[in-house]
């Protein structure tokens, strides 16, 4: 193979990655703010954060938010800390067990049951998908220091890639058995080997090398970003 081959080649192999935060930035249609209305377990939401938020006033038994997030009286706060103040008896160690989960479910119903959106997902292929959101220090986290991003006690909206690519594994699967039929219910949710997909995850983004002593290194990847 000549050194022009080979080389191109290397490229062909490297891992390519998807950038993603607000809903009218690039691939906004993954935004977990992007309005895509959807249904799940009979109850009717506009965004994936709003179906988190009502899943974390569920678990903590928060009634009046559920409430007002189920009759559209939530607004979204500014940052990931109000939103925890916002739910009543909120412990993000309990949380832990279950945000993963709702993540996955929420993107699931989100993606099934929007066709257009779910051929944008489906059009990221094998793609990383990472979520850039310097409110939730994933920008100064995320990219100089990984170890710290990808570890599995951080807090679980530092994972929403990971989840989102986990969703796009089963809604592929899906698909090649020919089963169109949108996700729905929780109850459709399979298990799941959270560790085990966390250390795809790791691999795989670590394999893009973005950052090299500071400097970027992949700018194929960063100019999805501009």
């Amino acid at each position: 193979m000549s050194a022009t081959a080979a080389a191109t080649a290397a490229v062909a192999a490297t891992p390519k990655c998807n950038f993603f935060w607000k809903p009218n930035d690039y691939f906004g249609e993954l935004s977990q703010w992007y309005k895509a209305p959807f249904v799940c377990d009979d109850d009717a939401f506009t965004t994936v954060d709003e179906f988190v938020m009502f899943q974390k006033a569920k678990v903590f038994g928060d009634a009046e938010m559920a409430t007002k997030i189920i009759f559209g009286a939530y607004v979204h706060s500014s940052t990931y800390a109000n939103m925890e103040r916002e739910v009543k008896n909120f412990d993000q160690e309990v949380w832990y067990e279950h945000a993963f989960r709702t993540v996955v479910l929420a993107n699931l119903c989100k993606f099934t049951q929007n066709e257009r959106l779910r051929e944008i997902l489906m059009g990221t292929g094998d793609n990383v998908l990472i979520e850039i959101n310097p409110q939730d220090k994933i920008w100064e986290i995320g990219f100089s220091r990984y170890d710290e991003w990808l570890n599995p006690n951080r807090y679980a909206a530092k994972k929403t890639g990971m989840a989102m690519m986990y969703a796009r594994d089963l809604i592929r699967e899906r698909l090649e058995r020919g089963d169109e039929e949108p996700f729905v219910a929780s109850s459709e949710l399979p298990e799941m080997d959270i560790e085990a997909i966390l250390k795809d995850y790791r691999a795989r983004v670590q394999k893009l090398r973005l950052y090299k002593k500071g400097r970027i290194v992949n700018h194929h990847a960063w100019k999805k970003l501009r």
